[in-house]
């Protein structure tokens, strides 16, 4: 039998087999894989309704505690699912925090990136930040509010590494597919978070008007 990810309720309803001597063999095993995960940890998750921003300041899943990004995972992994402006043309962003959130980085020099993107026209083009103009990282340019291709908003993978530790700058990569002028586009980027403080939230947004809808998690990977 496959081992099961189980949440708390069920492991503490375990307890009542044991009355009878009843926890078997797969029970434990299965607490095992729940306490200790060994694939992707989920951290937190938020789902975006005409929501402003979505503000990761503290992990919210099941045995998790704290500031989002610590030290106990040298890589994350942010998940975007479906994620809908509620504005065409506009773009989807990612801020940094080095106090849990009471102040986001919005500082021009802090963020750099770039990306190379292509069509289904076929057309491809790339495009970067060298003068260190923007105030976010930029994850997905010019998303429309309805679907094309069958693609919905935004979806895709942002990856951070070691976001948590006072040193170098901070790297990460993406690749997304959105809808752009009811056309599909993929993009993959990368870049750094410019300064060397220790970053502890995240907040994801649009270049204008709100997250209608979606959902983003984020994920830890084991060292």
């Amino acid at each position: 039998m496959a081992d099961t990810l189980r949440t708390l309720s069920a492991l503490q309803a375990l307890l009542a087999d044991n009355t009878t001597g009843d926890i078997s063999a797969q029970d434990l095993r299965d607490m095992l894989v729940s306490v200790f995960p060994t694939g992707r940890v989920l951290l937190a998750a938020l789902t975006a309704s005409a929501s402003a921003t979505l503000d990761f300041t503290s992990r919210n899943a099941p045995f998790q505690s704290g500031d989002l990004f610590q030290t106990d995972f040298d890589q994350y992994e942010v998940d975007f699912i479906d994620v809908v402006p509620a504005t065409d043309n506009t773009n989807l962003y990612v801020r940094v925090s080095y106090d849990n959130g009471a102040n986001w980085r919005a500082t021009a020099s802090d963020y750099f990136y770039h990306a190379a993107w292509s069509t289904n026209q076929p057309s491809t083009g790339s495009y970067n930040d060298g003068s260190y103009v923007n105030t976010a990282f930029m994850i997905a340019p010019g998303i429309d509010t309805g679907a094309a291709a069958g693609l919905k908003g935004v979806s895709g993978r942002m990856t951070f590494v070691q976001p948590a530790t006072a040193q170098n700058h901070k790297a990460w990569w993406s690749m997304n597919f959105y809808n752009n002028s009811n056309r599909s586009e993929r993009e993959e980027g990368f870049g750094w978070h410019t300064q060397t403080s220790a970053i502890n939230a995240l907040r994801v947004l649009m270049s204008s008007g709100n997250l209608t809808s979606g959902a983003v998690r984020v994920y830890g990977i084991p060292k």
